[in-house]
């Protein structure tokens, strides 16, 4: 068999909790804070802890900390719904995350598409320095 049983336990997580929230979760602080990701499921060795990365795209400013929320206060119904569809005498503890790599990768993305420039500096290249006075000998 492949990888281990947390990592196994995990993706089944995964799959599980996404059907989950998406058809028998009806709290409409997550239904209204646009589109819902579980993007990432990762369990401690002992199968103690889960921590769930979701990820939230489309919503109104400010609805991803409340949609999280409500995600965290829904988390013992979503493992007693874990243990029953996946026969776990013991379903982990589940975290709620805000996953933001796509975020980050959309900054770093406009940081390597920027101009290095700053807006103010002109465009033509540097020249020498001139002096301001020719440089007369001194006469002593």
């Amino acid at each position: 068999m492949k990888g281990s049983r947390p990592e196994r336990m995990a993706a089944t997580m995964k799959v599980e909790l996404c059907e989950l929230i998406a058809s028998s979760l009806k709290d409409p602080r997550v239904t209204k804070a646009g589109l819902l990701t579980v993007t990432e499921v990762r369990l401690t060795p002992d199968l103690g802890t889960a921590r769930v990365y979701v990820s939230l795209v489309g919503g109104a400013p400010g609805t991803d900390e409340v949609a999280l929320a409500a995600l965290g206060r829904s988390a013992g119904f979503l493992r007693g719904e874990l243990a029953r569809r996946l026969d776990l005498r013991r379903a982990p503890t589940i975290h709620f995350v805000q996953d933001k790599t796509g975020e980050e990768a959309a900054r770093i993305a406009a940081l390597l598409h920027e101009d290095p420039r700053e807006p103010d500096e002109p465009d033509e290249p540097d020249e020498p320095d001139e002096p301001d006075e020719p440089d007369e000998p001194d006469e002593r």
